[in-house]
């Protein structure tokens, strides 16, 4: 039997009131997420190809919005695909 691919879910993302595990890139929600420990950010970005991902990290280029989770990552280079 094959392993479950991991997904952002395994690091339990906090979610916002509005339901939702975004954080904007600006203001408030900017220097929340700055606030944060960062082996606990994420970065939802377009990748090279314009395809949404998430990975480990505080990244400026492409972002979308930043996710906050409960459990550290522990390697940089993890990724996911977006799934809406």
């Amino acid at each position: 039997m094959r392993k479950p691919k991991p997904s952002i879910d395994d690091y339990i993302p906090i979610y916002r009131e509005e339901g939702n595990m975004g954080f904007e890139t600006y203001d408030e929600d900017l220097d929340f997420v700055r606030s944060q420990n960062p082996n606990h950010i994420w970065t939802l970005l377009d990748d090279d190809n314009g395809v949404p991902t998430i990975v480990a990290g505080f990244h400026f280029v492409n972002r979308i919005h930043y996710i906050i989770t409960i459990k550290p990552w522990d390697d940089a280079n993890l990724s996911f695909p977006y799934v809406d």
